[in-house]
């Protein structure tokens, strides 16, 4: 309300916000959120800190472990390599050796080929102890059982199977292969 010159008075009406009462919810809301964020920010970090710290040490005993087995597993490899070598070089000077003195007669496994198809073959013959010598294809045209047959390279092959059954008795070297030229 207010007086005029004139001395009237006058009403007015205005649309005036009430002033601003604090709205304490809103508050205590973001008070609430600030604490909650000051707690467990730290708390993430220090979770965060500790997994890459546990990471960390769990590869590095992987990688410990693969380095030992790897180790361990090249000393393996070696052997066996140097067991392959030896027996290769002990074939080559067998062999050598076997054209220079060959034997006097043909060797009894000839009776045991049986032709099949294009080929003759003998299938797992045994030797005096009963062992398995192994498996002997001949692709030749001439019966390898009649003596002549081969020029002396099936008597080798039987001869050869009969030399190696004394070094496959270890897991890894089971085969060998014969090919006469």
């Amino acid at each position: 309300m207010r007086q005029d010159d004139t001395g009237g008075i006058h009403w007015t009406v205005t649309s005036s916000t009430p002033p601003e009462v604090p709205d304490v919810g809103a508050r205590l809301t973001r008070r609430a959120s600030r604490i909650v964020l000051a707690t467990s920010l730290p708390l993430f970090l220090c979770v965060t800190v500790l997994a890459a710290v546990q990471y960390r040490s769990q590869r590095a005993q992987v990688l410990q472990r693969m380095t030992d087995s790897s180790a361990t597993h090249a000393v393996a490899l070696d052997s066996i390599a140097k067991l392959a070598h030896d027996h290769v070089s002990q074939l080559r000077s067998w062999s050598q050796d076997y054209f220079e003195r060959p034997p006097d007669a043909p060797r009894p496994e000839r009776r045991m080929f049986e032709p099949q198809g294009d080929a003759f073959a003998i299938e797992q013959p045994k030797d005096r102890t009963g062992m398995e010598l192994g498996q002997v294809f001949w692709l030749g045209q001439e019966d390898p059982r009649e003596t002549a047959a081969g020029d002396r390279r099936i008597d080798h092959a039987l001869d050869f199977l009969g030399m190696v059954r004394t070094s496959h008795h270890s897991p890894y070297l089971q085969w060998s292969y014969f090919f006469a030229a």
